[in-house]
C-alpha cells in the first residue's frame, strides 16, 4: 500500500503558524514599529548635525533632540492606536514575549544613559547599539525572519565600529545601526509577499 499524500497546508506545525501570525502582526502594526526607528534615526542625525554645524551654545541643547524625538514617536504611536478602528485579535505568545523583551530593554538603556552622563558617551553609545542589536536578533529569531537576524548582526558591527570613533561619529554609527538593523528589515516585512497556500 502506498503512503497517503499529505496536503502541504495540513503539515504546518504550530511553530510555522506562530511565525506566520507574528509576521502578520508586524505587518499590520508596521507603522507603530517603524515610527520608533525613524525617531532614533532623526534624533541621531539631528544631534550630529547640531554638533557639526550648529552654534557652540547649542552644544548643550543638542541632546534635547532625543527626548523630543522619543516623545513625538510615543504620541504619534498612541494616537495611531487610539484612532485604529476595530478590535485587533489578542496577540500570540511570540508577540507577548517580544513585547516583554523590548520593555525590558528600558533597563539597559537607563544604565547606559547613567554611564554616559557620568563617564562620557564613548562607553555608552557602543553599549546602547549592541543592546539594540540583541533585541533585533531576538525578534528576528522569534519571528523566523532572516532579514531581522542579519540586521541585528549588522548592528553589532556598528557597535564595534563605535568603540573606535569619537562620540560625534558614534551618532552616525547609531544612524547606520538603525537603518540597516531596524528600518530596512522593517520595510522588508511590510513588503514581504504573503505565503501561498
Amino acid at each position: 500500500m502506498e503512503p497517503a499524500v499529505q496536503d502541504p497546508a495540513a503539515t504546518k506545525t504550530a511553530a510555522d503558524i506562530m511565525v506566520g501570525e507574528t509576521i502578520a502582526y508586524f505587518r499590520t502594526h508596521s507603522f507603530s514599529f517603524l515610527i520608533w526607528g525613524w525617531a532614533l534615526f532623526t534624533a541621531s542625525v539631528l544631534h550630529y548635525a547640531i554638533l557639526q554645524f550648529g552654534d557652540e551654545q547649542l552644544f548643550f541643547n543638542a541632546s534635547a533632540v532625543w527626548p523630543a524625538s522619543i516623545v513625538t514617536a510615543a504620541l504619534i504611536s498612541v494616537l495611531k492606536t487610539v484612532n485604529k478602528k476595530g478590535a485587533s485579535a489578542a496577540p500570540a505568545y511570540p508577540i507577548k514575549m517580544l513585547s516583554g523583551l523590548w520593555k525590558g530593554f528600558a533597563g539597559p538603556v537607563i544604565i547606559a544613559l547613567m554611564i554616559g552622563s557620568v563617564n562620557g558617551w564613548e562607553l555608552a553609545f557602543p553599549f546602547l547599539i549592541a543592546a539594540f542589536g540583541w533585541g533585533i536578533i531576538s525578534t528576528g529569531v522569534t519571528a523566523g525572519f532572516k532579514p531581522l537576524i542579519y540586521g541585528g548582526i549588522s548592528t553589532f558591527l556598528f557597535a564595534v565600529l563605535a568603540m573606535y570613533v569619537s562620540p560625534d561619529l558614534q551618532l552616525l554609527m547609531i544612524t547606520g545601526a538603525v537603518t540597516f538593523g531596524y528600518l530596512v528589515p522593517g520595510y522588508l516585512i511590510v513588503f514581504k509577499k504573503e505565503p501561498t497556500p
